[in-house]
């Protein structure tokens, strides 16, 4: 009978870092990932509560790693982590009224006219079962399934509530103009709104506007957040709806690059950032995260391993504690598409 793995042991455990020796064809060692060692490293991990435990803690790194990289609210929004029992305070520009959200169920939206904004957080959660049963499946394939649905639900929960409150500061009209710009183009807060140029699609002529909007205010352009439908209006030629040719600045070899480095594509220098929770009929280019808004992470992304497990297979909890604020709503350009 084998001997149980001590504690220490068991932390060793990585299942992520499974790897094994291969030789290529001209004789070099390589390291692959090595799914069925990781599947082994399961079984030792989900026999003792200790070890699901570590089980849930790993996942969470995981989770942490992708979602730095694929939560559009995290790449669009200054996050701010909150210290023990610190308030989630932020300072605007004097005179920039803000749009704040709740993240608790139906979003709670308030103008805040104040120098001041406090925001509420709220958690985030979602449960997700990994059913060890399905044995025609190495386990390791069972449980990062199961995982990247939970993941993804958060990100979901994330990126809508995001959406919720950046469609309803564009919708602001009412922002306290800057005193001391007065008489200039800079000199009001509010959100920036157009229709677009060419009828049922985003043209290079509507990005440049919002860039002359946003630079008028003295803000530059970061990012163009648009759902992923509109992306054809961009990832070939772009051809114009009369006369010859086209606008001829989006070869495909640029696009094939930008591919190849892990971005949608981008125009004019500007990235695009893509998402569903984005309707096809809008496109919002945005300033900075710095000048658009806080997501203030109070418990930032954990796993736990729920005892009263399923007996189909154990469940394991994703939760956070966020709130997220528009501090400047200047910082927006929606274009409707029409």
């Amino acid at each position: 009978m084998a001997t149980p793995l001590t504690e220490e042991q068991l932390k060793e455990c990585n299942i992520y870092a499974s790897y094994s020796e291969k030789q290529t064809p001209d004789g070099e060692i390589k390291k692959e990932f090595d799914p069925i060692l990781a599947s082994k490293r399961i079984d030792i991990l989900r026999g003792s509560e200790f070890g699901r435990s570590i089980l849930a803690a790993q996942m969470r790194e995981q989770i942490m790693r992708e979602l730095l990289y694929e939560g559009r609210a995290r790449l669009l929004l200054d996050m701010y982590m909150l210290a023990q029992g610190e308030e989630a305070v932020f300072d605007a520009d004097l005179d920039v009224p803000a749009a704040q959200l709740s993240v608790d169920g139906l979003p709670i939206i308030s103008d805040v006219k104040s120098d001041r904004i406090r925001i509420d957080t709220a958690p985030i959660s979602c449960a997700f079962i990994v059913k060890w049963n399905e044995q025609n499946f190495r386990k390791f394939d069972v449980m990062e399934l199961a995982r990247r649905r939970g993941q993804a639900s958060v990100q979901l929960q994330e990126d809508f509530k995001f959406y919720s409150l950046l469609k309803f500061a564009s919708d602001l009209t009412n922002q306290t103009p800057v005193l001391s710009l007065e008489g200039t183009t800079a000199a009001t807060n509010n959100p920036t709104k157009f229709n677009s140029n060419e009828a049922g699609k985003v043209s290079p002529i509507d990005i440049a506007k919002a860039i002359g909007e946003l630079r008028a205010k003295l803000l530059p352009i970061a990012s163009v957040f648009i759902n992923p439908k509109r992306l054809t209006d961009f990832l070939l030629f772009n051809v114009a709806t009369s006369g010859n040719g086209g606008y001829g600045i989006f070869a495909p070899a640029i696009q094939e690059d930008l591919l190849k480095r892990g971005y949608v594509g981008d125009i004019f220098g500007v990235q695009m950032i893509d998402s569903v929770v984005v309707p096809t009929d809008e496109v919002f280019c945005l300033a900075p995260k710095e000048f658009i808004g806080k997501l203030a992470v109070r418990t930032d992304i954990d796993v736990r391993y729920l005892s009263d497990a399923n007996k189909a297979g154990d469940v394991f909890n994703i939760w956070e504690d966020v709130g997220m604020v528009i501090r400047y709503a200047k910082g927006i350009v929606r274009i409707d598409i029409q």
